[in-house]
């Protein structure tokens, strides 16, 4: 054993180690920690399939599967359009919680749908369902009237000065009508909410004015001050070079001067949509419910279990409740093609048939009779296709006492003579010369239809001549027949005579009804004129002709047949 050592030799080795050992090198700062950043927003949920990924759904702990109608073709509920309102898309499906998932209910509203618990499964199926009304009783041909169709009521109810201030620069006014129904009508013409937007003009069309927000809304009070207008204008058609029998229609242009600001009707005309026709609810909305069918789905033989994994139609699905049911089932070929989601292995057969009439809002109907019956999965117990034949006959019938009455308006409106009142515009540098008016007028008198006059180009006026030259060019160019450009011959077109119906509107000037939602864009003035001369003649005395049934017209039009 080596002798020890005193301490203090060892303390002073070890001062000596440490002041003459060479220095560590010095450690450099860690560089500074990169601000957290947060995770990446997940992208957003567009359809019911990527939502029912993340759905919190165990099928056995629940004792029931989960089944869903084309998944990937559902999107987010968006609520009926409203006439005057702008398009709000609907609002994003929050993200899931971070645990568990969604909850059925939660994406059920998102998606437009409802949860329906049929025991061994449960159903995502539509909320609403259609009801189509078969029998729509009484049909009103007057009911739901488009603008355009409610100015023709309000012509026939004008007499001769109203005709006279519908034709002038002044316009026709509400003041200039009598009150009660005429001046429903004029009311019932405008738009409401009546909006207009500042534009810039352009060549050819308008831009509009900036990027704020140029929209007008008239208060009633002002809408109730508009007045119509209703004057000619020239529209043209040109020939075909290559084609002689080929036209190509245009008109003079309703913008104002390139450069000029002006006001558009944001809202011309009306909306017509929905389920309604002739004043009667061809379509109503009702809750989803299982429609009175005739397959009884808790039959005993509905009982046994039915296989749903790897299902992918509707079709397919009524395919394995019939084999394992020994029922003869089927599936109409409009919703057996519709593809179906499943999770879960199997569900009883009267669940599974039950959630598909609700998945499709549709019911079974029994087909033949005695031990040869089948059931067929369709829209109702009564066939559509005998519905839509009924509907289509009670939709004939109106429409044809609608034309009656459509006959009556234009005799009312004829007897006035009308054509007289509405000229052109005498400061509208489109308007045609004198010598040109007269030929129009000759044309008109003696016309067989609605045929143009062929007019020399060099005899239009300036602006119109401008017109025509442009436009042709600018269509040829754009525009092939037979993979050619089209060649439009520029000495010579058919001019017509139009009407336009403009709007004065207060503190925005005139405004025509360019796009025609109120009747009047580019409607021929042939409407205001008696039969032309070489009309058919009469039918020969002794001829049949159909029974004739009175047809009853609003008070203010009837009064002008006195």
């Amino acid at each position: 054993m080596p002798p020890l050592r005193p301490l203090a030799v060892c303390a002073a080795a070890a001062a000596a180690w440490f002041f003459c050992a060479p220095a560590a090198p010095a450690q450099e700062a860690p560089p500074p920690a990169a601000p957290r950043q947060p995770p990446p927003a997940p992208p957003p949920i567009r359809t019911l399939d990527e939502a029912l990924e993340l759905v919190a759904w165990d099928p056995a702990r629940r004792g029931s599967a989960l089944l869903a109608l084309d998944p990937a073709g559902t999107h987010p509920y968006q609520p009926p359009f409203r006439p005057g309102e702008p398009y709000v898309p609907p609002a994003p499906l929050p993200p899931p919680p971070r645990s568990g998932g969604y909850l059925l209910r939660t994406i059920a509203g998102h998606f437009g749908r409802k949860v329906f618990p049929l025991g061994t499964l449960t159903v995502l199926a539509p909320a609403q369902m259609t009801v189509l009304n078969a029998d729509p009783g009484e049909a009103d041909p007057l009911a739901g009237l488009r603008s355009d169709e409610k100015l023709r009521f309000l012509q026939a109810s004008l007499d001769q000065a109203q005709w006279a201030r519908l034709g002038s620069a002044q316009g026709l006014g509400l003041g200039d009508l009598s009150a009660g129904e005429q001046r429903a009508l004029f009311l019932s013409i405008l738009p409401d909410p009546f909006r207009v937007q500042k534009v810039t003009f352009i060549k050819g069309g308008y831009n509009s004015s900036g990027g704020t927000d140029t929209t007008v809304t008239l208060s009633q009070a002002q809408r109730a001050a508009v007045r119509l207008r209703l004057r000619r204008a020239l529209h043209w058609n040109y020939e075909s070079a290559s084609s002689p029998n080929s036209f190509y229609s245009f008109g003079t242009n309703a913008s104002g001067p390139e450069g000029q600001e002006g006001y558009v009707l944001q809202n011309m005309g009306g909306y017509h949509g929905g389920r309604e026709a002739y004043g009667v609810a061809l379509g109503v909305e009702a809750p989803n419910r299982l429609k009175r069918g005739q397959l009884d789905f808790e039959a005993a033989a509905l009982g046994a279990p039915v296989p749903l994994e790897g299902a992918a139609t509707v079709g397919e699905l009524v395919k394995r409740v019939s084999q394992a049911t020994r029922v003869e089932l089927h599936a109409d070929a409009r919703v057996g093609r519709l593809p179906v989601w499943t999770r879960g292995q199997s569900a009883r057969a009267g669940d599974v048939l039950k959630a598909l009439c609700l998945a499709v809002t549709g019911t079974f109907r029994r087909v033949g009779s005695g031990g040869a019956a089948a059931f067929v999965l369709t829209d109702d117990v009564a066939g559509i296709g005998a519905r839509r034949a009924r509907l289509a006959e009670w939709a004939e019938r109106a429409e044809a006492r609608k034309r009656e009455i459509e006959i009556k308006l234009r005799e009312r409106i004829l007897a006035q003579r009308p054509a007289q009142h509405i000229g052109f515009d005498g400061a509208d540098p489109l308007a045609p010369g004198e010598g040109l008016r007269k030929k129009l007028d000759e044309h008109l008198a003696g016309r067989s239809g609605y045929g143009g006059l062929p007019t020399a180009v060099g005899d239009l006026p300036e602006g119109v001549r401008a017109q025509v030259l442009e436009r042709a060019a600018t269509f040829g160019n754009s525009t092939q027949e037979n993979g050619q450009p089209v060649q439009l011959r520029t000495d010579r077109v058919h001019v017509q005579v139009q009407l336009r119906l403009s709007l004065l509107v207060p503190g925005a000037g005139e405004i025509e009804d360019a796009g025609g939602g109120m009747g009047g864009g580019d409607m021929n003035i042939a409407s205001l004129l008696p039969p032309p001369t070489g009309a058919p003649p009469p039918p020969p005395p002794g001829a049949p002709r159909p029974p004739e049934s009175p047809v009853a017209l609003p008070e203010a039009v009837a009064a002008r047949g006195a």
